[in-house]
């Protein structure tokens, strides 16, 4: 099985994103951001609840590099197996 095109297209886009400065400029400041956040100083439930949700989509954003990472390796990992098993049928 090859990987589609497109699938290889949209891996690619974002691996080469990746690599920018750019990237790395976006993720050193959304880190800095996170750090910021600073628990012990909320009044209130509802401010924790928002800075908690602040929280999780900031951990999200820094694990998206990792997560399209694994994603791909997994794809290539099943392809180079899916090709392994048609070549004894």
């Amino acid at each position: 099985m090859i990987i589609d095109p497109e699938l290889e297209k949209y891996y690619n886009n974002y691996l080469e994103l990746f690599m920018t400065d750019g990237w790395k400029q976006f993720k050193e400041d959304t880190e800095n951001v996170m750090k910021s956040i600073n628990l012990l100083n909320l009044e209130d439930a509802k401010q924790l609840h928002l800075a908690q949700g602040q929280m999780e989509i900031l951990n999200w954003i820094l694990d998206w590099e990792n997560s399209v990472k694994n994603s791909y390796e997994t794809l290539q990992s099943e392809t180079i197996s899916t090709e392994g098993q048609e070549n004894f049928q």
